[in-house]
């Protein structure tokens, strides 16, 4: 009987160690899963030069400073009208960055002010200048 409950501590032992390492691989699994989330989430800086990126040379040469520009998270809850290159995008109730650029010709036009997919980071268009 005392041969039993010994093996029978020992099984559960062994089981109780098993349960904790798996736990423990969770545990880090999960751990480098959202470091690798986290590094593919890209910085203002690395925002603000797609934006500026996809400008044309034209519109590139009016910006003052790219790096200067301003990342905001954006969602728009009524209808907002971009201009892309294929045809006018509605970024109603979408995930947005937007990037502003100010520009050398800030009094007639204003500036330069685009939105990039915070999921993608496609440049989904850019808001009509004055």
């Amino acid at each position: 009987m005392k041969k039993v409950s010994i093996f029978l501590s020992i099984i559960i032992f062994l089981s109780l160690m098993a349960i904790g390492c798996n736990k423990e691989k969770i545990d880090k699994s999960k751990e480098e899963n959202h470091i690798i989330e986290n590094s593919k989430s890209k910085s203002d800086n690395d925002i603000k030069q797609i934006a500026f990126e996809s400008l044309s040379d034209n519109e590139k040469n009016t910006i003052i400073n790219w790096m200067d520009g301003i990342v905001e998270v954006y969602k728009s809850t009524t209808d907002h009208i971009v201009g892309s290159s294929i045809e006018p995008i509605n970024i109603k109730d979408k995930d947005t960055y937007k990037v502003t650029f100010w520009t050398n010709n800030e009094e007639t036009l204003g500036p330069i002010t685009m939105y990039l997919d915070r999921n993608t980071y496609e440049v989904l268009g850019v808001d009509l200048r004055d």
